[in-house]
Order: structure tokens, then sequence, then C-alpha cells
């Protein structure tokens, strides 16, 4: 199977269980046969371009709904765990930062404090 029509699967699949259409509701509402959209979601047939047009415009959304991008591509675990890591580092940083700006407050107030006898 390849990726685009896996991708037109997954997301077939999800779009009609969140809007809770069985296969021959949804076929009705297309104007296809059940065994159609059967086909549709085990791949045994690929629907055309017209046919993912209807379905797009039948269940109201844009047509890329279907079509699988870079912005679309699940995130895996281990990406999940790199940004975890990253985020990690980063609010270390952000606390030594935060540490330095309130060691250099307290240092011009000393300043300040010194500049305010002297005159």
């Amino acid at each position: 199977m390849k990726k685009e029509q896996n991708f037109f699967i997954k997301q077939f699949k999800k779009i009609l269980y969140e809007r809770g259409f069985t296969q021959q509701e949804f076929a009705e509402k297309l104007g296809v046969d059940q065994v159609m959209i059967s086909q549709w979601m085990n791949a045994a047939r690929n629907p055309s371009i017209k046919s993912i047009r209807k379905i797009a415009e039948v269940l109201e959304v844009p047509l890329n709904y279907f079509i699988e991008t870079s912005e679309k591509k699940d995130i895996d675990n281990n990406d999940v765990k790199e940004m975890k890591t990253k985020m990690s580092f980063m609010e270390e940083k952000l606390k030594r930062y935060d540490i330095e700006i309130n060691y250099l407050k307290d240092k011009i107030n000393i300043f300040e404090k010194m500049l305010m006898k002297l005159s």
C-alpha cells in the first residue's frame, strides 16, 4: 500500500468515526454503494480524485485534509523525547538567567546605595 493511500484511509476512517457515520450512512450521503466505501477503507480500491473531492465536500473539510504534508505527520516517540530534553535544557538555562539577573539587580542596588551615600 502506498504511503499516500494509507494516509487517505487513516484520515477517511478518522473523520467518519468523529462524525458518527456508518459506512452505509456515508455511502447514501455520498451517493455510492456501501461496498465502494468498504473497498476504499480496506485499500481494495482507490477513490478517484472526483470522489475525494465529493467526500471532502460532503464532510465539509478542505481537500488537503486527505493529503499528507510534513506538518501533518505524526510525531513519533523519539521526537517527543528529544523535544522534552530540549525543553528541560531551556528551562534550566532560564533558571540560570533568572539567578544572574537577580544577582545583577542586587549589585545595582548596592551601587545605587553607595552613590546615594557619596552624594
